[in-house]
Parts: C-alpha cells; sequence; structure tokens
C-alpha cells in the first residue's frame, strides 16, 4: 500500500510501479478513493504480482476527511485484509513536512518501508538515506518516479520486505517532556 500526505508523488508512483496512468495533479483530492493495480517487474507476473493499493493523501492518521478516513481503514487493514507491506511515501525536498505521517505508521509496528520521491528535485545530495534508515528501523530509498531515476531499487527493497516481512522499530528518540506524558497516560 502506498501512503503519504498529498502531493508527495504517490499516485506517479503508483503509474510508475503499475504501468497504469491513473491521473496526476497537483492539488488536493485527485485520489478520492483506492485505486488497485499488480507491481510490474518485481518477479511475478499476471494476478502473481503483489497487488499495489494507492489510498488517498493524508498528512496523518487522524482521518478529518472522508479520503482520510479510507486511508486509515486501509492502513488498519479494516476493509481488506492485513498489509505486507506500508510503502510510506515523502516528498525528499520537504522531508519534515512528509515525515510526520511516517512515524505514525512505523509506531504502528507495520511491515514498512519508507520512499523519498522527488529525488530529481533535490539540490545538492539530498538526505542520509542509510542514517534515516538506522532511525526509522525500516529501509528508506529516493526515487524520482518522474524520471525513473531509483524505481529498479525501489522494486528490490519491496521484493526483500515482502520475502522476509520486518516489523518496524523506530529508533526515535522522543525529548523527555514526551516521555513523561506518555507514561502520565499509561498510568491512567
Amino acid at each position: 500500500m502506498l501512503v503519504g500526505a498529498p502531493n508527495t508523488g504517490k499516485t506517479t508512483l503508483f503509474n510508475a510501479l503499475t504501468g497504469q496512468t491513473a491521473q496526476v495533479s497537483n492539488y488536493p483530492g485527485v485520489t478520492v478513493d483506492r485505486r488497485f493495480g499488480r507491481i510490474l517487474n518485481l518477479g511475478a507476473s499476471g494476478a502473481n504480482a503483489p497487488e499495489l493499493v494507492d489510498a488517498p493523501g493524508t498528512d496523518s492518521l487522524s482521518a478529518r476527511s472522508a479520503e482520510e478516513m479510507i486511508t486509515l481503514r486501509v492502513v488498519l487493514g479494516l476493509d481488506e485484509r492485513a498489509l505486507d507491506l506500508a510503502i510510506v511515501v515523502a516528498d525528499a525536498t520537504r522531508p519534515t513536512a512528509t515525515l510526520y505521517l511516517a512515524v505514525q505508521v512505523l509506531e504502528l509496528g507495520l511491515p514498512a518501508i519508507v520512499v523519498l520521491t522527488m529525488a530529481d528535485e533535490l539540490e545538492g545530495s539530498g538526505p542520509d538515506l542509510d542514517g534515516m534508515s538506522k532511525h526509522f528501523g525500516v529501509p528508506v530509498v529516493q526515487v524520482s518516479a518522474r524520471t525513473g531515476a531509483g524505481l529498479d531499487t525501489l522494486r528490490s527493497v519491496i521484493q526483500a520486505a515482502l520475502e522476509t516481512p520486518k516489523v518496524a522499530v523506530p529508533n526515535i528518540d522522543w525529548p523527555p517532556y514526551v516521555l513523561d506524558a506518555e507514561k502520565r497516560v499509561i498510568r491512567a
């Protein structure tokens, strides 16, 4: 399943991985329901190829609209079977604005990978993918779905994650005030 904030390139990535031509636009509300497709060039073909779900964009798992509720239900496995893999899509040009959702998905303990899109728009070398991977406890891949850069690497990472699912164990250093608040909530 592809999950990410609006305008992070989810549907462009969906099209690149499945060969479909779903509508792509740079404004919220384009993807208002789930799209389904089969991932191409991932070992299996046809009906045996892994299914990919493109869910509506959401900034967090605190659903505030009908579209966000669709995404939440898919992430939680309430409408279909449980997810085999959450592919969390974040914009590499604005990671702090789009990685909050990744933290929420990882805190659920779902098998996941993080994909930083729009790599072609980065100035300089981009983020430290190995450092991010260690921090989040899951693979982090950088791609440009528009140009195709990084898609073969992403397919390899998806294949490996599907063959050996790994529960995410984020290595997040929360500030002491957050940990104290968590303890108070747990005791309540």
